[in-house]
Formats: structure tokens, C-alpha cells, sequence
């Protein structure tokens, strides 16, 4: 079963990350979609965390992940933060497959 998790940055504003949990909740009912779940995370100030949300996921017997990054931009979250969790979720997962896409504004 292959998963999408789509990953924030989060906000303080909970209307902003209200749009990012509505957001998952739309592409999860994409009749196209070959993903068995999609979910949303973020990488400060708010839950789910990418990692909570692996780790909700590889209860769900999930064995393919995809990291989609809703950023604009390459900056830390994207260049250094994300490979980082990526791996650990790897290293403690060794049976299950993940894939980072590139990140929402890389127009090459």
C-alpha cells in the first residue's frame, strides 16, 4: 500500500494549517489517485510532525511513502531538514520504500 504524505512548514495561524489538512482531505478523494492514504504533517509548530506522521503510517502497514514538499522554495526545510528525517524514516524502516518529490515551486 503507497501513501502521499504532503509536508508544511506550519504555522501559528491555525487557519493556515486548517488549509493544509482540508488540502489532503481533497487529494485523498481524487479518484485517480493510487495512494491508499494521504495525509498532511509539518515541520514546526504544529502536529501531526513528518515523523508522527510515518509513524502513524507504518501502523497502517503502509510500504511505500511519498514526501510531497509544499514549499515555494529550496531552503532548509527542503534542502537539509527533509532529506535528514527522510533518512532516519529509512533507517528505522528499512522494509518500506519512500520517495521525496521535489518541492512545489522547483520549476526546472
Amino acid at each position: 500500500m503507497k501513501a502521499l504524505i504532503i509536508v508544511s512548514h506550519g504555522s501559528r495561524i491555525e487557519n493556515a494549517n486548517h488549509e493544509m489538512v482540508e488540502l489532503a482531505g481533497e487529494i485523498g478523494k481524487l479518484a485517480e489517485s493510487d495512494f491508499h492514504t494521504v495525509r498532511h504533517a509539518f515541520l514546526e509548530f504544529v502536529e501531526p510532525s513528518l515523523e508522527q506522521q510515518i509513524e502513524n503510517l507504518m501502523e497502517l502497514g503502509i510500504n511505500r511513502v511519498v514526501l510531497f514538499p509544499l514549499f515555494l522554495a529550496a531552503g532548509k526545510h527542503v534542502a537539509v531538514d527533509l532529506p535528514r528525517i527522510l533518512e532516519e524514516a529509512k533507517q528505522r524502516y528499512p522494509e518500506v520504500g519512500f520517495e521525496l518529490t521535489v518541492h512545489l515551486g522547483d520549476v526546472d
